[in-house]
């Protein structure tokens, strides 16, 4: 089921509109927002089904067996929360990704920085635990010593955490050595027409680690080539965000949070991971810039 969810999550984030992904990749390159919604809902739901029926054929061995636990109190009020968590949470990565793109379309200075804050992780991740524990009603008078269920909370998330933060600590150190972009630059001049775009978000999305930073910095280095590459149309533009979109979801692995929310979730222990959500991530996203080349010989 994790596995499942984890495809599906990079179908939608890949194709669906309002990802912040293509948000801001359609920003920059230009495209309508429509002819994007239009193109990416087949592509998307295509993506998505080819995921479940991969997570579903793969095999179990190589899990972790997890005991089931038993449902604490409030989960009806729990279940509503995490829905307005996980909502309220989105929204704020849609606005900080506008924010972040350098033609600054919300506004600068101080304002800019504002929308910039609100959407940088540590800030999300409060926010949800914010609105979690207010709405979940689980309090008890029991709930604040070491045996109620923010304690136990803590320290099942703990070792995930910490994976995230070496992770994003791993992600920080290819950012600053800008890698990607001196290898994803070598590719500009080869005329590969819808190809380009998924190549070089590829690249940067698996040297980086961060599909956000992949689609905005790929959308900015092949804006200028659209003409060039024939996708100066509006449909063409819709196509190369898409194209870019694809790219974004492709190899996640050790240095994408992504990676290891997704074999937490799904109970896989790093090896199998690497061969499972990395391997079936990469398919998905051939899968779809194959989807998008047969779309862009039609029209």
């Amino acid at each position: 089921g994790g596995l499942a969810l984890g495809l599906g999550a990079s179908a939608g984030q890949a194709f669906l509109l309002p990802s912040p992904v293509l948000i801001a990749a359609a920003a920059i390159i230009g495209a309508e927002w429509s002819r994007v919604l239009a193109i990416g809902l087949p592509v998307g739901l295509l993506t998505a089904a080819a995921g479940a029926l991969m997570a579903t054929l793969v095999s179990p061995v190589g899990t972790i067996s997890q005991a089931p636990t038993p449902a604490p109190p409030g989960q009806r009020h729990a279940a509503f929360a995490l829905v307005a968590a996980c909502l309220i949470m989105a929204l704020m990565l849609i606005v900080q990704s506008l924010g972040d793109i350098p033609s600054e379309p919300l506004g600068g200075g101080s304002a800019r920085e504002l929308i910039l804050g609100i959407g940088r992780p540590a800030i999300v991740l409060l926010a949800g635990v914010l609105i979690m524990t207010v709405g979940s009603h689980a309090w008890r008078g029991d709930a604040l010593s070491d045996a109620g269920w923010p304690a136990q909370a803590i320290g099942r998330a703990a070792p995930l955490l910490l994976l995230l933060g070496a992770a994003g600590g791993l992600q920080s150190l290819t950012q600053t050595a800008h890698m990607a972009e001196l290898l994803a630059e070598r590719l500009l001049p080869l005329q590969w027409g819808l190809a380009l775009p998924f190549v070089v978000a590829a690249i940067i999305k698996t040297l980086q680690g961060s599909s956000l930073v992949a689609a905005i910095t790929t959308a900015g280095m092949v804006q200028p080539l659209l003409p060039a590459l024939g996708l100066d149309g509006e449909t063409g533009r819709a196509l190369a965000v898409l194209a870019v979109g694809a790219g974004s979801i492709t190899l996640p692995h050790i240095n994408d949070g992504f990676f290891w929310l997704v074999a937490d979730a799904a109970a896989l222990r790093p090896a199998r991971a690497l061969g499972l959500v990395s391997f079936l991530t990469l398919l998905l996203g051939l899968l779809g810039i194959v989807a998008l080349l047969t779309i862009h010989a039609w029209v």
